[in-house]
């Protein structure tokens, strides 16, 4: 139900530690067709910035998936708000948009194109590491097509393998780098 839903974001945002600086939200586009879903995109507010970031592997999906991020963000606003005041953030450091947040208030990222579907989940998990890493728009923008497809590839036969090798921390985007290392090796040696 939507008031479950709100209170769970509402939690969740609230008990965030101080030295979060970044929230991802992975995103399902669906429509009363297909209430499964069709495509992944990734919405990301940062805390430094006090901004939100949309990322969208796949153009035909751009202002649909981006309507869906814009109702996500504006669920979550109030609560970011309340997270400011509650932590008594000075201005200094971020300045939180307070009004009505609408459309052009999310930026979206340019990014490289996916081939195919079942291609956008990887790109999501891709696009969070990366992120974290603040090397998004370096290493992504020197990407073309082609070799961006290539590498979204081979993270998802990565993330296969790091599965069985660190089953505590398969999902963890950050955790134990050098097991993804590791993994993204034994993937190079293999192509």
């Amino acid at each position: 139900d939507k008031d479950g839903i709100a209170k769970y974001v509402e939690e969740f945002i609230l008990n965030l530690p101080i030295k979060v600086e970044k929230m991802f939200i992975p995103m399902n586009y669906m429509t009363k067709e297909n209430p499964a879903g069709t495509h992944w995109t990734l919405l990301e507010y940062d805390f430094s910035e006090g901004g939100w970031n949309f990322y969208n592997s796949l153009p035909s999906y751009k202002v649909k998936c981006k309507n869906q991020a814009l109702i996500m963000a504006k669920a979550c606003m109030p609560y970011l708000i309340q997270r400011y005041d509650k932590l008594k953030l000075s201005s200094e450091f971020v300045d939180i948009k307070r009004e009505t947040l609408v459309y052009r208030d999310i930026f979206s990222k340019i990014v490289p194109e996916q081939d195919h579907h079942p291609e956008c989940l990887i790109f999501v998990c891709y696009y969070m590491k990366l992120s974290m890493k603040c090397g998004f728009r370096q290493k992504w923008l020197k990407l073309g097509k082609k070799d961006a497809v290539a590498k979204a590839n081979k993270k998802r036969v990565s993330l296969v393998l790091k599965m069985p090798i660190d089953p505590q921390n398969s999902w963890a985007i950050d955790a134990n780098e050098d097991v993804w290392d590791a993994c993204d090796e034994a993937v190079r040696k293999c192509s």
